[in-house]
């Protein structure tokens, strides 16, 4: 083979090759190309503004759930009725300070006093002994309330009851103390330091619609203080002395409308009689109407 053959038959070879790597070339390709719009068809086409209306429309939106919501309103829970405290009371110590209280106040009124319903069951007595034990409360005769000894000894517009220092004191009643301080500088009696320190209690139970209050006089080493509730039985003080008295006493009181010295009434009228004693009630009035 000469030299002009031999190039002939190689440039026929490589023509040859070249086709083979064209044809492997262009069917790589398909399949390449098969391989990237496979995921294409079966990708899901993008949302138009259409269906994104739509699918906005049909979704609950937060109106109705707040419309839904209920408004807060009154429930079955009842408020209590208020407790009828009295009117605000003046409490400046009176300067001078009064020698002796105004007596005008305890003249019984014309109005006859209000007569009570046969047919309403009601309990005589709300208060219990101020002191455990439930022993006999034994009230100071010499100087029961209402007694002034025909002018020689101011008013007594409470009872006595002696007991040693440091005697525990109760709650006579179920109740809010109001009133847990000394009285050197506010006027709770009639006149400023008479009781020395005091303890007020109002009761949850009202006579006529009217507050009452309970006052423990001469007391010491208070327990409670003015807002706190307390139940019957529960200590408040101890007996003491103070302010007008001299020697250890409970000075009590019952106070009706207001929380004032010309308010009381005789607290041996409120308390329970011990067990087998019972309770005659009798009132002996002056001419001018002074009991």
């Amino acid at each position: 083979m000469n030299k002009q053959t031999h190039f002939l038959w190689y440039a026929v070879r490589m023509l040859l090759f070249t086709a083979v790597a064209g044809l492997m070339g262009c069917q790589t390709a398909v399949i390449t190309t098969t391989t990237l719009i496979t995921p294409t068809a079966v990708s899901q086409p993008l949302p138009t503004l259409a269906a994104i209306a739509a699918a906005a429309t049909s979704t609950p939106t937060l109106a109705p759930t707040q419309t839904a919501t209920p408004t807060p309103t009154a429930t079955n829970t009842a408020t209590p009725t208020p407790q009828p405290v009295g009117t605000p009371v003046d409490r400046t110590c009176p300067d001078p300070s009064p020698l002796r209280p105004p007596y005008d106040r305890y003249y019984l009124p014309f109005e006859r006093w209000p007569k009570p319903d046969p047919a309403v069951e009601t309990p005589h007595f709300w208060l219990a002994h101020p002191f455990a034990g439930g022993d006999r409360l034994l009230f100071n005769q010499d100087f029961p309330y209402g007694w002034d000894n025909n002018g020689r000894l101011l008013l007594h517009n409470g009872v006595d009851v002696a007991e040693p220092l440091g005697t525990p004191l109760l709650a006579v009643a179920d109740g809010t103390i109001i009133i847990a301080q000394a009285d050197e500088a506010e006027l709770y009696g009639w006149r400023c330091d008479w009781y020395g320190h005091l303890v007020v209690l109002l009761l949850d139970e009202t006579w006529n619609d009217q507050p009452v209050y309970v006052l423990y006089g001469h007391v010491l080493n208070i327990t409670v203080e003015a807002g706190q509730r307390v139940k019957q039985g529960e200590q408040v003080a101890e007996v003491g002395f103070g302010g007008a008295a001299v020697a250890p006493h409970l000075h009590l009181e019952v106070r009706v409308g207001s929380n004032t010295f010309g308010s009381t009434r005789n607290p041996a009228l409120w308390f329970s009689p011990s067990p087998r004693r019972g309770l005659i009630v009798g009132r002996l009035v002056g001419p001018q109407g002074q009991a």
